[in-house]
């Protein structure tokens, strides 16, 4: 009987999902996200089944695993590989790959709208992200394009053994991401797949922009101003999201990350290749730029804010206005304030671009004057 249960639950869901989004979505969106829909929860008697074995030990490790496979870890991971090892050109292609594949799931997320797995009758075990829309898994778009692309920047397409033992890694790293997002109940298998192939696509899609620059010997915005700007353009490119979704919030963070780094390492000039791995200075330059990390978010957050609500202020706009057309006759759904036009949103870009451009300009210096290099 569970299975006409699960199919009962989710066609009320599908039914109510419906009645709160028609209104909001027309054409082409409604279409894609309706034909959409029974795919993400026909996976959910999928999910029950690997809840079935539910024990704490396994929620632990799974947990774990979901922690390792998320971007805020890969984001601790960039000072190390950064001011640790040393390796500034492979970080920043590291990091653009990490944010065009955070922003293309986000910006999916936030087009269809698709949700998470029903709950109940699936138990959420992890409440990170629970705001967020379900397709696709962000986790498993990281867990392909970064640890591949990873793989194939270090070593040489071979059959040699060190990539064969590499290649296998990096699979198995991919599955057990994938697979703790359907223990957790956080994703359904659609997510998980369509997470996978956008993934594949940023990997690849990577390595192809960077051959057709280097072929024809393409030139890029760098300037700090056309970076900021080319940035926010994509930025803003993201559709409208519906609701209180962080999912824009997060592309903000990101793609002002990425920005700032590419402006930052264009203009710092103290670039080291070959660094001392001696254990204490590989900390101690660690430790020096996430100090400078944290220092700056806590210095620029307040002075950025200031500025800009000033600007805004004194131009006499609005710092938020935009609410949904809400009709009370056709649908009990309440209106949301849309976080794209949300200027607490809008400046988390201006900040964190800031705060990793001067990062990589003050963080070389000091690890130079320190002699730690």
């Amino acid at each position: 009987m569970k299975p006409k249960v699960v199919q009962e639950e989710s066609t009320h869901e599908q039914h109510h999902e419906r009645v709160l989004f028609e209104e909001r979505f027309t054409g082409f969106r409604l279409k894609v996200r309706d034909a959409c829909l029974p795919w993400v929860y026909s996976g959910t008697e999928t999910i029950i089944d690997i809840q079935q074995g539910m024990a704490p030990w396994k929620t632990v490790f799974w947990n774990t695993m979901s922690i390792v496979g998320s971007h805020d870890f890969f984001l601790a991971f960039f000072p190390i590989l950064i001011f640790g090892v040393g390796c500034t050109g492979i970080a920043n292609q590291m990091i653009q790959r990490a944010a065009m594949g955070i922003y293309v799931g986000n910006w999916i997320k936030d087009y269809l709208c698709l949700p998470r797995p029903p709950c109940p009758p699936v138990t959420q075990l992890n409440g990170a992200g629970n705001k967020e829309f379900g397709l696709p898994s962000t986790h498993a778009v990281t867990a392909v394009c970064l640890p591949f692309f990873s793989l194939f920047s270090f070593l040489s397409v071979s059959l040699e053994t060190t990539f064969l033992v590499a290649f296998c890694f990096a699979l198995i790293y991919m599955y057990l991401i994938a697979y703790s997002r359907l223990y957790l109940g956080m994703h359904s298998p659609a997510d998980v797949i369509s997470g996978l192939v956008v993934g594949l696509f940023i990997l690849i899609g990577g390595f192809v922009v960077e051959y057709l620059i280097e072929m024809y010997e393409l030139t890029l915005p760098a300037t700090p101003v056309s970076i900021f700007v080319l940035y926010g353009i994509i930025l803003l490119l993201h559709p409208e999201p519906h609701g209180p979704c962080p999912c824009f919030e997060d592309s903000a963070c990101f793609l002002g990350s990425a920005a700032g780094y590419l402006a930052g390492s264009a203009r710092c000039t103290d670039n080291h290749v070959v660094v001392n791995m001696t254990p204490a200075l590989f900390i101690g330059r660690w430790l020096v730029g996430c100090s400078i990390l944290f220092i700056g978010r806590a210095v620029y957050k307040p002075i950025m804010r200031k500025l800009v609500y000033t600007m805004w202020d004194n131009m006499k706009l609005p710092r938020q206005s935009f609410v949904y057309p809400h009709d009370s006759k056709t649908s009990d759904a309440k209106p949301f304030p849309s976080p794209k036009w949300d200027l607490n949103v809008l400046i988390k870009y201006i900040i964190y671009y800031t705060i990793v451009e001067h990062c990589l300009e003050f963080t070389a210096p000091i690890i130079t004057m320190l002699r730690w290099w």
